[in-house]
């Protein structure tokens, strides 16, 4: 479950009324059906988390869909991992009909990526064996 800095009983940013002036104009037009991409970049320590909180929240009150990962020099090499991350819990627990809708269009070009679609199920299967 995630917090707003509100409940956390942070502080609101300082100083980026610009930053989040352009962020809200970016999930205005997602909203609107213009998706766009925003980067938000710099140095550790800066407050780019807090800013991208300030974001999902907004995104919420518009009643956005939020996938958020985390990127590191761990995962730097390896293609696609972001996207992965980002999307592979969706299409996991995805039933086929809404995995066909998501995965239609130019989407269809990541299937390679995140295989055929396999449904998962709650059953576990035990092996016991005597000695």
């Amino acid at each position: 479950m995630g917090f707003t800095i509100a409940e956390m009983g942070l502080a609101e940013p300082l100083e980026r009324e610009a930053e989040l002036t352009q962020l809200s104009a970016l999930l205005t037009a997602a909203q609107n059906g213009r998706g766009q991409v925003g980067v938000v970049e710099g140095p550790s320590g800066v407050g780019k988390s807090r800013l991208l909180d300030e974001c999902a929240t907004l995104a919420r009150s518009l009643e956005l869909s939020i996938l958020r990962a985390r990127c590191s020099e761990l995962t730097r090499d390896h293609p696609f991992s972001v996207v992965r991350t980002l999307l592979e819990p969706t299409l996991v627990r995805a039933d086929e009909e809404t995995r066909a809708k998501l995965m239609r269009g130019p989407a269809a070009l990541a299937e390679p990526v995140f295989g055929p679609g396999r449904r998962l199920t709650n059953t576990v299967s035990f092996t016991a064996s005597t000695g």
